[in-house]
């Protein structure tokens, strides 16, 4: 099914683990590999994964009915008993100072903390969260973990390895005597010891996968004590240093259930679809387990529903004798005639219901799953659904919540699902590591591609995995997720993990094995060329010379780009004018979803501006070392999922219809179905036309049928002559697609695609309101002043700074406008060269001296002309500010910026902005503009926002990053006004181009030296720039990948732009 290209020496691989596989390549693997010297304990021993674990097999639930098996419901089912909740806890910072005794029926616990269960341990108060990228937070000695850091400093020099002990009782249902009793825990990090009623039960690591303990023979009737030890840290930390939190303890499900001595162990739902698609040979390979000693003859009946009508679309059976002792596996068949399809745009959904019968016909157990008919595959060097090459309009997603850390409930899991469908996003890859399991089953019914990675990084030590030494191990966690997630239709894709190094001795034999046992999916290999290629964070050039090169043998899927961290994605519409242009270039996942914030106390029991008492917590914020500070922070949502402002571009880039003007202010569109399985005729489709931004007209336009990729010609010239006569404004066309009806994931008319396009000619220019009074000047030794009936304005002669203007016995200053050359960074910008250039052209600023200012008075108008110079390191720029006032308040703003000699060496041709700066007074702090918005936009990322009129008050128009820093910025402005609560105001208007302005309840320097947005103030003021142009935020990466050239400010050209300054009046 799978074309893949590997390594040449991966065909040998693929042949000794298929081997491997018949003879149970556990034991095989661990005889011969890791030279490394284990300790005796086995969270130190690195060939030691698992003790008395149960073989992995996919999630499903026994249930005592055929109709509670199709609800699905695992609560509902009399064999099924949730033990999360609480649990007495005891926690140490070293292995030495746990309770060894504490397994004990008769130990005393009363003394004991109780914990909710799941949970992690450091977000309640034990020990320290600790975040890191790559740097090692321990001694790096594997597989030993308790060695001496390097510095005191380290959190781990006192707390070693932290160990957290776990009690609890149960009570044994008196209908499960007799039968088979299972203990399964979902997720606990790094390591753990189990006991059940004083008896040592088993061992496991791997904390992403099931660990499931048979306890049949330690549990008895009545109240039954389990007891849990888990080590934050073990040889398997080696192979989990993602980049993200490392918390610890139980924090998925932990729960029992029972079955009879003969059971449904696992079983692999194969929907193989013939080439038309309208067929598919179905089957089911079910094993069988009998405890007994004897042998079971049974019959296996499946029933295949379909999920959205109920009704049975298929029967199977088939009869098995099981040996005592032992398993069996009988495969159910049947041709199935017209499935209906799944995919991520049509989740179509069937349920597999299992009957496992006894001899004489009655109902042993009953399990369920999700079931999808969909077929992927590499076919002609693209990757196709259902035949269909498709792209991967993708995100990275860690399992992060701020509030209880790795511990995520249904609802955040269905908030992210529907956050994530309604920005066109339909795919993500669980980075690092399986997911909770029931993120799957929602994937499923909301229709999601998941590329399901193996909890292997061994990122600050990379060398374990490019050598032997894990071999073993890293296999284990491959066997684990494929087995637990095989039957999920929304995986598409394998992947084997993540910043491993090349994995020479670990990657190809993973891959060879998710081959070998599922030939359904291809397997991605990090940075490496088998069924993708695929790499982090190339750049857009690097994508167009693969697209162009017909020859590359596989499609290309970046894993990671478009490194979303704070104010970020830019050029993200580069990125896919290129993908949407060759076939073989096929999308990507963005880095990453969610801001992986913790919540923590404002420190001194205080609250911020807003009145919160909690802050987004990042690196180093809990007082953890070393950290990596706060690169955990780059999502497209904030850690609550507030979206960040560039998820508006993301999902302008990735909807799905594309609409294209047929000549410059035409009514004629072409539209193209971009969907892969949904025809247009599906949405419904309104145009908007706005004259000076005001919405003047709208319609509704049937679609007809345009099936998935196809065309259609969008006419709307009829729609223009019925409108007769317009205005001499400019004017922009809108269309809109929309939802006609309800989905799981948005209301009826949730818009999936818009484009904006000018059509016919008018200005957009700004006229000056009222009469031209005349104006005068008077002069002093320090200040020109400029007089009108009602109007004041002075500047400074010793700085050329317009520092005051009054209307109407109004003052609007709160400080001077003047030129500027300086903007607060952003994250990316602080992490390239920006950060070292940005410093010059602030103290450029700081020192910048007026040369000469000139002021006359002509025919009513006065002219002021101020001369600054900026020292730029050992040159120098100079901004020539051109000011015409009349009497009524209008002052006519002309901005020059002029380049010295020399000025691009020392500043590497790049300057933050060109743009004037002042602050207006607290009271106008409600905001007007005609451009682009309502969100914050860039002129390397503002596709996604519509030019019309918008309003928001000052907390609306900024924006709290997690980390401070530069925000608010709107591009493509007509005009911006500010206004108090009574409607007096300014308007800044834009003359011959429009500008770009951003406004703060703060300044920039408050801006600058914050470090979380809690730590910003809020000031009598409001500031304002009034900007010409302002550096890009930048997006490939934010490790030093530099704004793309198209978007910088070069500071060896000139630049110049006017506005106007008006008073509002109601």
């Amino acid at each position: 099914m799978v074309k893949h290209v590997m390594w040449s020496k991966w065909g040998t691989a693929l042949a000794i683990v298929c081997a491997l596989l018949v003879a149970g390549f556990d034991q095989a693997w661990a005889q011969g590999h890791g030279p490394l010297k284990p300790e005796k304990e086995e969270w130190q021993n690195h060939l030691v994964v698992q003790v008395n674990c149960e073989p992995p097999r996919t999630t499903a639930y026994p249930f005592d009915t055929r109709e509670a098996a199709l609800e699905g419901d695992r609560t509902k089912s009399p064999w099924f008993r949730l033990l999360n909740g609480t649990w007495k806890f005891h926690w140490v910072n070293h292995p030495d100072k746990r309770p060894v005794d504490f397994y004990k029926v008769d130990f005393d616990d009363s003394s004991w903390d109780e914990i909710p269960v799941p949970s992690n341990w450091e977000v309640l108060g034990y020990g320290v969260p600790i975040y890191a990228n790559f740097r090692p937070i321990f001694k790096i000695d594997p597989p030993r973990v308790m060695g001496e850091p390097p510095k005191r400093e380290f959190t781990t020099y006192e707390n070693r390895n932290p160990v957290g002990s776990y009690r609890r009782t149960f009570e044994l249902p008196a209908d499960w005597q007799g039968r088979r009793v299972f203990l399964h825990f979902d997720g606990v990090r790094s390591a753990f010891y189990v006991w059940v009623n004083g008896r040592k039960i088993g061992y496991s690591e791997g904390s992403r996968t099931p660990a499931e303990f048979d306890i049949t023979d330690a549990i008895h009737p009545g109240k039954n004590l389990v007891a849990v030890e888990v080590y934050r840290f073990s040889d398997g930390s080696y192979i989990e240093q993602q980049d993200m939190w490392r918390l610890s303890g139980i924090f998925r499900d932990v729960y029992l259930w029972s079955s009879a001595e003969v059971q449904i162990r696992d079983f692999f739902v194969h929907t193989d679809l013939d080439d038309t698609f309208t067929q598919a040979d179905f089957s089911v390979d079910v094993e069988l387990r009998n405890f007994a000693k004897q042998a079971a003859d049974t019959k296996v009946v499946g029933e295949l529903v379909d999920s959205a009508t109920g009704e049975t679309a298929a029967t199977l059976e088939g009869d098995a004798l099981v040996p005592a002792g032992g398993t069996t596996t009988i495969v159910l068949r049947k041709k199935i005639v017209g499935p209906k399809l799944w995919s991520a745009e049509k989740p179509n959904l069937y349920r597999l219901v299992l009957q496992l019968r006894g001899d004489d016909g009655r109902l042993v157990e009953a399990t369920s799953h999700n079931v999808g008919f969909r077929r992927v595959e590499i076919k002609e060097k693209q990757l196709r659904v259902n035949g269909v090459p498709i792209y991967i309009k993708g995100t990275n997603r860690h399992e992060i919540d701020p509030e209880t850390g790795y511990v995520m409930s249904v609802e955040r899991m269905i908030q992210d699902i529907v956050l994530m469908k309604q920005n066109n996003l339909n795919a993500v890859r669980t980075s690092h590591y399986p997911d909770d399991p029931r993120w799957y089953d929602l994937c499923d019914q909301y229709g999601l591609y998941i590329l399901d990675e193996a909890n292997v990084e061994s990122h600050a030590a990379q060398w374990v995995t490019g050598e032997d030494h894990y071999a073993f191990a890293c296999l284990n966690r491959a066997k684990r997720l494929v087995e637990r997630d095989k039957n999920h239709p929304c995986v598409f894709a394998w992947s084997v993990g993540n910043e491993s190094g090349r994995g020479e001795k670990s990657w190809p034999d993973m891959a060879a094995f998710m081959h070998a046992r599922d030939p359904s999916r291809p397997v991605m290999v990090q940075d490496t060329p088998y069924d993708f290629e695929n790499h982090f964070y190339a750049p857009p050039e690097v994508l167009e010379r693969y697209g162009r090169n017909e020859n590359n043998p596989t499609p290309y899927i970046l894993c990671e780009y478009a490194h979303a961290m704070g104010n970020s994605v830019g050029n993200f519409k580069d990125y896919w004018d290129i993908i949407e242009r060759y076939p073989l270039l096929q999308g990507g996942f963005i880095w990453d979803w969610v801001d992986q914030g913790l919540y923590k106390e404002i420190p001194g029991g205080k609250t911020d501006a807003l009145g919160r008492k909690r802050f987004f917590a990042y690196g180093g914020d809990f007082g953890d070392f070393p950290n990596d500070g706060n690169f955990c922070i780059n999502g497209l949502v904030q850690p609550d999922r507030r979206p960040n402002p560039h998820l508006h571009e993301v999902r302008k880039v990735y909807q799905y219809v594309k609409i294209w003007q047929e000549g410059d202010d035409a009514w004629q569109f072409n539209v193209c179905n971009g969907y892969h399985f949904t025809n247009l005729n599906e949405f419904g489709c309104r145009w908007i036309l706005r004259a000076g931004g005001k919405q003047i007209a709208t319609g509704e336009i049937p679609v007809p049928s345009v099936p998935a990729g196809a065309n259609w010609i969008l006419d709307l010239s009829s729609e223009k002559q019925k409108l007769g006569k317009l205005p001499s404004l400019e004017k922009y066309l809108t269309i809109q697609f929309y939802l006609k009806s309800d989905t799981p994931w948005a209301k009826a008319g949730h818009v999936v695609a818009w484009e904006q396009y000018r059509v016919g000619g008018g200005s957009w220019a700004v006229l000056p309101r009222g009469e031209a009074a005349p104006a005068s000047l008077q002069t002093t030794a320090t200040e020109l002043i400029v007089s009108g009936p009602e109007f004041r304005a002075v500047f400074d002669r010793r700085s050329g700074s317009l520092t005051s203007y009054q209307y109407r016995g109004t003052e609007f200053l709160a400080a001077p406008l003047e030129p500027n050359l300086d903007k607060v960074l952003n994250d990316n910008q602080y992490r390239n060269r920006m950060s070292r250039i940005e410093p010059i052209w602030k103290e450029a600023c700081r020192n910048k001296k007026l040369l000469e200012i000139q002021a006359e008075e002509r025919q009513g108008v006065v002219g002021v002309t101020a001369w600054i110079r900026f020292p730029v390191a050992d040159s120098y720029v100079d901004c020539r500010m051109q000011y015409e006032i009349r009497g009524n308040g209008h002052i006519d703003v002309e901005a020059t910026y002029l380049p010295g000699r020399g000025v691009g060496g020392a500043v590497q041709n790049r300057m933050p902005k060109f743009g004037t700066t002042l602050a207006l007074r607290k009271p106008f702090s409600t905001i007007r503009w005609y451009g682009r918005g309502p969100h914050e936009t860039y002129c390397d990322r503002k596709t996604g926002a519509e030019i019309a009129l918008h309003e928001l008050p000052l907390e609306q128009f900024i924006f709290g990053y997690v980390r401070a820093q530069d925000n608010a910025n709107r591009t493509d402005v007509r005009w911006a006004s500010f206004l108090d609560d009574q409607g007096r105001g300014v308007l800044f208007a834009a003359v011959e181009q429009p500008f770009q302005f951003s406004a703060w309840p703060y300044t920039a320097d408050d801006l600058a030296s914050a470090k979380h947005d809690y730590e910003l103030p809020r000031r009598d003021l409001v500031t304002v720039n009034i900007d010409h142009v302002v550096y890009g935020v930048g997006g490939d990466n934010s490790w030093g990948a530099d704004t793309h050239e198209q978007y910088r400010v070069d500071p060896r050209r000139p630049y110049l732009f006017r506005y106007f300054i008006e008073p509002i009046t109601p």
